[in-house]
């Protein structure tokens, strides 16, 4: 029993009498994660401009978000790949506003990938929004542009609620009759 307490005497003095190592700097710093903010309107009438503001967030103080911002967009269909647009632009924590003036009718998608600078405590990030141009005056989906007319009003559908007056009517003569004949009657 005496051998099992010195064999646990001398660990525990050589655990508090031994150097320990100091604590030195490993490279891995507080990183930030950030965040990619893109507004614009869902809707936008054709004719109108589609302006797009990209902004880079995070939920710390550590200091201005400086890097580079890859802002990219394209067409929701394939067949449209003209109207496709690639920028890189310098961030340096304010808002970037791009004016694409004004889009043919269709859905679109805009992203943009945030790069910090070097020696940075914030994280890369990336984000997507999409919206729609859309046409005429009531921005529907289905519009064509022809300025909020509606095409095709009261086709066929007329004839029918010409014959549902018409049985409306015929039945509201019925019951007027029935009930004449049961107030004489009485």
């Amino acid at each position: 029993m005496a051998r099992v307490f010195a064999a646990i005497a001398t660990l525990i003095a050589v655990t508090l009498i031994a150097p320990l190592p100091s604590a030195a700097a490993d490279g891995y710093g507080p990183q930030v994660p950030t965040a990619v903010a893109i507004e614009v309107d869902d809707e936008i009438r054709v004719g109108d401009d589609v302006v797009i503001t990209y902004s880079v967030r995070a939920n710390s103080d550590e200091g201005p978000i400086e890097g580079t911002l890859a802002i990219n967009g394209a067409p929701g269909s394939s067949d449209a790949a003209d109207r496709t647009f690639a920028q890189t632009r310098d961030y340096a924590d304010t808002p970037i506003t791009v004016n694409l003036g004004s889009q043919p009718i269709g859905d679109y998608t805009t992203s943009a990938s945030f790069t910090p600078d070097a020696g940075s405590v914030y994280l890369p990030s990336t984000g997507t929004a999409t919206y729609r141009v859309v046409g005429g005056r009531t921005g529907g989906p289905g519009d064509d542009g022809a300025g909020g007319i509606l095409p095709n009003t009261g086709g066929p559908a007329v004839w029918w609620l010409l014959l549902g007056s018409l049985l409306v009517a015929g039945g509201a003569g019925v019951v007027h009759a029935g009930r004449r004949r049961s107030v004489a009657s009485a």
